[in-house]
């Protein structure tokens, strides 16, 4: 029976040690599968958040192409405006180039016209007599009346002091 009892007592203690070694294994096993569930947490997590911030960035993107296409309509709406203004604004100063072209030539020959009556004007001027120069029409279209009092007036000296230089310039005594 001893032996029994020796070869036995040397298997209780590889028992008891075995049994150690199981349960530290078996604590171990539960740190490592608390640690494994953590991770395997942490990565759904992460796919989680990768995932919403990859839709973000999509939706982000679409708003942004949205926008490009939207700034590129309009860039180009604005430039077929401006093609369609710079067309008119040639074609309005062509027109304004040729009226002023036109309106200058008018303007010159009413200008010449005028001085050629400003020549005419002043060549009669010098035919007047006095009488005709105070008198702007025919004596005899005058009633007498009307005549007297003219003749009153070419006889008053006159007090414009241009008046009288040049009647001085005529009557020099």
């Amino acid at each position: 029976q001893h032996s029994y009892t020796e070869a036995t007592d040397h298997r209780m203690v590889e028992l008891k040690e075995l049994k150690q070694k199981c349960e530290k294994s078996s604590r171990e096993i539960e740190v490592q599968a608390k640690k494994l569930q953590k991770l395997q947490d942490t990565v759904v997590a992460t796919k989680s958040h990768m995932a919403a911030r990859l839709r973000e960035q999509e939706e982000q993107s679409r708003l942004l192409q949205e926008q490009k296409e939207q700034a590129l309509q309009q860039l180009q709406e604005l430039r077929n405006e401006v093609t369609r203004v710079v067309a008119r604004t040639k074609s309005d100063l062509a027109t304004l180039s040729c009226q002023s072209g036109a309106t200058l030539k008018v303007l010159l020959q009413v200008v010449e016209k005028a001085q050629r009556i400003l020549r005419l004007a002043e060549m009669c001027r010098r035919l007047e007599t006095e009488e005709e120069k105070v008198l702007p029409f025919y004596p005899s279209s005058l009633a007498e009346e009307e005549l007297q009092d003219a003749r009153k007036i070419l006889e008053e000296t006159p007090v414009e002091p241009l008046a009288r230089v040049r009647r001085h310039q005529r009557d020099p005594g």
